[in-house]
């Protein structure tokens, strides 16, 4: 369970450090589309979708069954990629914000929750919960830049 919790540890600070990234934008500027086709309310759409989208698959390891996840092809990373940011199309960028709030909140307990054997080295469970810990880091300089680069 130590282990768990050391992962947890990593997760909450690569998000906190993705939320402080992101505060303090307004709807308008969290709209604005400066990263291909996506602004900030889509790339926190983006991660939020990946975190919610993989604890379900930890949540079936958990269980002892496949990760897979309904109505998603893992395997097609820019067509999830797609459905996670259109999720935000209509959406507010609080919306967004609260929408990554529950996700993070659903990744530490289905992280919490992985038997001891499953969070090993080189296990599946273990490369899901690191590729989460390092996404929104992925993302923060790249707000951060846009953000010095726009006086916002």
């Amino acid at each position: 369970m130590a282990e768990q919790e050391a992962l947890i540890a990593k997760f909450r600070e690569s998000q906190a450090d993705f939320q402080n990234a992101v505060a303090g934008l307004n709807e308008q500027r969290a709209s604005d589309v400066w990263y291909g086709t996506w602004g900030v309310k889509q790339i926190v759409a983006h991660i939020s979708g990946w975190e919610s989208t993989m604890s379900e698959a930890l949540e079936k390891i958990t269980r002892g069954e496949r990760p897979t996840v309904e109505g998603l092809d893992l395997n097609d990373t820019d067509g999830s990629n797609a459905k996670f940011a259109e999720r935000a199309a209509d959406a507010t960028f609080a919306t967004a914000l609260d929408g990554l709030r529950s996700a993070g909140e659903r990744l530490t307990l289905a992280i919490r929750a992985l038997p001891d054997d499953r969070i090993e080295e080189g296990r599946t469970a273990r490369r899901i919960v690191e590729t989460l810990i390092r996404h929104p880091g992925e993302h923060t300089s790249e707000i951060l830049a846009w953000r010095r680069a726009n006086g916002c």
